[in-house]
């Protein structure tokens, strides 16, 4: 699995503003009321997530401080 920055397409000193773009154009394509696949719905909650984690100083230091794998699996 991609990180959370892969996700968004973001680099790592991505500024939160830059964070929030990405999450507005990556909603627009994944959003399940937008997007007739299947795994729509799937995509736009690991993609929502994503962004709740990254958009959040003090979980977005935590998942830079623990690798993705770590992260999600102590936190999610």
């Amino acid at each position: 699995m991609d990180d959370f920055y892969d996700l968004l397409g973001v680099s790592e000193d991505a500024s939160t503003d830059e964070i929030n773009r990405a999450w507005r154009e990556k909603a627009r394509t994944y959003h399940p009321d937008l997007n007739d696949d299947t795994r729509a719905n799937a995509q736009f909650k690991t993609l929502k997530k994503a962004h709740e984690v990254l958009s959040d100083e003090t979980e977005r230091a935590a998942y830079d401080r623990m690798d993705h794998a770590a992260y999600v699996r102590k936190r999610l």
